[in-house]
């Protein structure tokens, strides 16, 4: 086997004079005719079929096709070595390689899929969003600036300055056309998503802002703020003008949600209550006992989930009535999400995620694998794949079904701080610490 795998390399150096480029050529020993790669070749192996084959060095991994002597890939560039090169099924290649700060890279040349790294940032990608076109993601950091990415060409589109405190969260108005971002500087800032100016700076919270959410019909933007402010603050997307603070939680307000039609906004608070407010006039029409860090409103605006510690609940929007109470969880529940359809939820607390039937409580699956606190689920469009991000430093992608794991980006490099699937189903991105975004294609194989 190795006498045929030494023959067919050097058949293909031999061959491959043809279509090679002039650098292939120089400062080579007597004898070889081509250079395939830039630097010191650590491994060369071939497909099952002799269809491909990949060579790996020290900085960089290439992909031949046999057949015409040509590359078929090559993966981005690290100052680190490529750590393995492996054909599976199909002559399927998969490359892992080391990438700053400890991140593992997967790259399937049969489907010619790979990841693509948005570098640019000076500090931790914070929040990501996709255009509702998915035609645009923009990317937010602690280097106080939102960042726009073309997703088709991965080119750098235009920066967003103005914030003078890390970016929290960012958020595109329904129709596409508005940016919403909100800072520790205590604002939130409006933004034209096409020419990128600057539309209206709003003021309204003590101090820090951390999250934000468009109603569904677009008229209207709610924020939250961090450390100790109890308030929401209310306003028309449009204008940027202050519609209503809403103020009767005694504690720091956890999470915010709009319901389908608009018409209502829910928050979850540490005060131990479950608030939902009429958007027109700001009066709380409602108010639910329970402790919840995260609340929502499931697809058709029916039912509202939130939880306390260990137990995940829901309750009718109309009527607040309990529902269901599901428990299994024996560590604080810190995240929960809807499926599109509304027929499944996931929970997630420090080192599990469990899937339910949303409309019978009835518990499906535990996914477990992560090692910290999970601060981040995500549901694909096609309600078939759960992503979460976790303190443990991974994003991993799990198939709702049978809870085979998809995808797992960046074992202990804290790459879990924001995720986000696109709207139309076909890109998953998630950013790091170091201030790279990672853009997958997706449906995904298998990468465990």
């Amino acid at each position: 086997m190795k006498i045929a795998v030494v023959s067919f390399i050097l058949l293909v150096v031999l061959l491959f004079d043809s279509v090679a480029q002039e650098y292939t050529r120089w400062g080579l020993p007597e004898g070889a005719k081509v250079r395939l790669g830039e630097d010191a070749i650590s491994e060369i192996k071939c497909s099952p079929d002799s269809t491909r084959f990949a060579v790996a060095s020290s900085i960089d991994a290439w992909h031949y096709d046999s057949a015409m002597f040509r590359e078929t890939a090559l993966l981005s560039r690290d100052l680190v070595p490529t750590a393995n090169t492996a054909f599976g099924a199909g002559s399927t290649v998969l490359t892992s390689r080391l990438l700053l700060p400890h991140t593992v890279e997967f790259f399937n040349s049969k489907a010619e899929k790979r990841p693509r790294r948005l570098i640019g940032h000076k500090g931790a990608a914070k929040s990501v969003a996709f255009s509702p076109d998915s035609s645009v993601i923009a990317t937010g950091s602690v280097d106080r600036t939102v960042r726009l990415w073309d997703t088709k060409t991965c080119y750098f589109l235009r920066a967003l300055v103005g914030h003078e405190g890390s970016i929290t969260d960012i958020a595109f108005s329904p129709d596409g056309r508005t940016l919403a971002s909100c800072s520790s500087d205590g604002t939130v800032r409006l933004w034209d998503a096409e020419t990128c100016e600057q539309k209206h700076v709003l003021t309204g919270h003590p101090k820090w802002v951390i999250g934000l959410a468009f109603s569904p019909d677009g008229t209207a933007l709610a924020s939250r703020g961090g450390d100790r402010d109890t308030t929401v603050c209310l306003w028309d997307a449009e204008t940027g003008k202050l519609r209503h603070t809403l103020s009767r939680h005694t504690k720091w307000v956890s999470s915010i949600a709009f319901s389908p039609d608009s018409k209502t906004l829910v928050s979850g608070s540490s005060d131990q209550t479950v608030r939902l407010w009429d958007t027109k006039t700001g009066g709380n029409s409602l108010t639910i006992t329970g402790d919840s860090h995260s609340v929502a409103f499931s697809p058709d605006g029916k039912v509202i989930v939130g939880n306390n510690y260990t137990q995940v609940r829901l309750w009718n929007s109309g009527t607040g009535e309990l529902l269901h109470e599901l428990t299994g969880h024996t560590e604080g529940v810190y995240g929960i999400a809807f499926s599109a359809d509304g027929n499944l939820l996931v929970s997630a607390s420090r080192k599990e995620i469990r899937l339910w039937d949303a409309k019978t409580g009835e518990h499906r699956h535990i996914f477990a694998g992560h090692t910290d606190l999970v601060t981040s689920l995500a549901f694909s469009a096609d309600n078939r794949t759960i992503a979460s991000g976790s303190a443990d430093g991974a994003v991993r992608l799990q198939d709702v079904v049978t809870g085979e794991y998809l995808l797992r980006i960046a074992e202990n490099a804290d790459w879990g701080q924001s995720i986000a699937f696109s709207p139309d189903g076909r890109l998953f991105a998630s950013g790091g610490r170091d201030g790279t975004v990672i853009l997958w294609n997706l449906p995904l194989n298998s990468a465990r």
